[in-house]
């Protein structure tokens, strides 16, 4: 699963007790709610991986993205359950700081469009290299849960 791109605003209670976006207030009530979606989702036995929110073009708004992947990692962390993790999300920059480039090379090593003119979406060749990132993470996890994954599309996500 992955969200928070649009939680960029104020939390309102049932009891219309409000925390305004920002706040250390904010930040302790999102990552309690973010802990109690995972829980609900483990109280039917299922497994979570939580994707992390990719980089942005938008300053404030990766600024917003990286304290949310903070507070869900760290949420994430304080739950000690082997069968959630999360996963960062995937970096143009496997090494150093990343930042934000429309273009990239594909899964095939040509440059194109990777990210949508929106600075917050991938185009499809885009998606085609979360994909390959993310089936590596989900591989993982299942192999680590004792779960067998023998697919061809693996091959290529090893790239």
């Amino acid at each position: 699963m992955s969200l928070g791109l649009n939680d960029r605003q104020s939390i309102v209670d049932a009891d219309r007790k409000r925390f305004d976006l920002g706040t250390p207030a904010w930040q302790t009530r999102y990552a309690e709610l973010s802990q109690a979606l995972v829980r609900n989702l483990r109280s039917g036995d299922a497994s979570v991986l939580w994707i992390g929110l990719p980089i942005l073009r938008d300053k404030q708004a990766q600024d917003d993205a990286a304290e949310k992947n903070a507070i869900f990692a760290d949420a994430i962390r304080q739950l000690s359950d082997p069968k959630v993790r999360f996963v960062a999300p995937w970096r143009q920059n496997s090494t150093g700081p990343d930042a934000f480039q429309p273009y990239g090379h594909d899964l095939h090593g040509a440059e194109v469009q990777i990210r949508a003119t929106d600075g917050i979406h991938f185009t499809a060749a885009g998606y085609d290299l979360v994909s390959a990132h993310l089936l590596r993470e989900v591989a993982g996890f299942l192999r680590g849960q004792g779960v067998a994954m023998a697919y061809p599309c693996q091959q290529q996500a090893r790239r």
